[in-house]
């Protein structure tokens, strides 16, 4: 379908003309898939990460980076 379009175009269209679709179909599919579960898991993963750093931080030299959570999620 679209050399044809392609063909006419060159053909009949002025060199200043310009082409519109009259419509147009969209087809939508759900699909299931686990990569927002394995997402979810690998950000709680981290957080749980990031968590035992602020706890060693903390722990070592007295520094609290806890402000910092927000801006890593």
């Amino acid at each position: 379908m679209f050399d044809s379009v392609i063909c006419a175009r060159d053909h009949w269209l002025k060199p200043t003309g310009v082409m519109y679709p009259s419509h147009a179909r969209m087809w939508f599919a759900p699909i299931k898939s686990n990569m927002a579960d394995r997402k979810k898991n690998d950000l709680d993963g981290a957080m749980v990460d990031w968590d035992n750093f602020l706890d060693e931080i903390k722990t070592y030299y007295g520094v609290d980076l806890s402000v910092l959570t927000k801006a890593f999620c």
